[in-house]
């Protein structure tokens, strides 16, 4: 197993012991080279639409090393039950 490999089991365990799960787990870094090193985590509770990575470059310029990543979710209905009206909900899609 590979260090990366590691540090995402460890990043799962304890995304299960704080009841979250991390929508960018599998996501790319900058420029493809690998899996990210930067995430977001969201309550277990929660599912989620989509994760996606968008490149801190302006007009073909890097403006940092890091990408920024957002996940676009959909509350529990207990926690929020307007907020779920007819979207789907999974916690897989990336």
């Amino acid at each position: 197993s590979s260090p990366a490999a590691a540090s995402r089991s460890r990043l799962r365990a304890a995304a299960e012991r704080l009841q979250t799960q991390i929508p960018t787990l599998d996501l790319l870094s900058q420029h493809d080279a690998g899996r990210t090193i930067d995430h977001v985590a969201v309550p277990a509770q929660w599912g989620f639409r989509r994760a996606e990575r968008h490149p801190a470059e302006h007009a073909g310029a890097t403006l940092s090393d890091h990408d920024a990543y957002v996940v676009e979710v959909v509350p529990h209905p207990a926690l929020d039950p307007a907020s779920v009206n007819a979207l789907p909900l999974s916690r897989q899609s990336r």
